[in-house]
């Protein structure tokens, strides 16, 4: 099954379950809002696979944050933020 690349105005839950245990999760996935959001409903499944149990170093959370980076929390993974999640 192919998974739906959706935009950030795409605020629905798609995309089924997140993959099992921890080997690929991003080590600030446990402290980082996209957790919450995503655990609330109110993000696409779609930024928590392709970024927080995938492409990491492509997460510009991630740099921010590597880097002592302060960012808001409706920043999303690509760097744009959504004014439907609160700052």
């Amino acid at each position: 099954m192919e998974m739906e690349i959706l935009g950030s105005e795409s605020l629905g839950v798609r995309g089924g379950a997140l993959p099992q245990g921890t080997r690929d999760m991003c080590q600030w996935y446990p402290v980082c809002p996209m957790k919450a959001f995503y655990e609330r409903g109110v993000l696409d499944a779609y930024w928590v696979k392709q970024f927080c149990f995938g492409n990491h170093a492509g997460c510009v959370r991630y740099q921010m944050e590597e880097a002592g980076t302060p960012h808001p929390d409706n920043m999303l993974p690509d760097g744009s933020t959504d004014d439907h999640l609160p700052a």
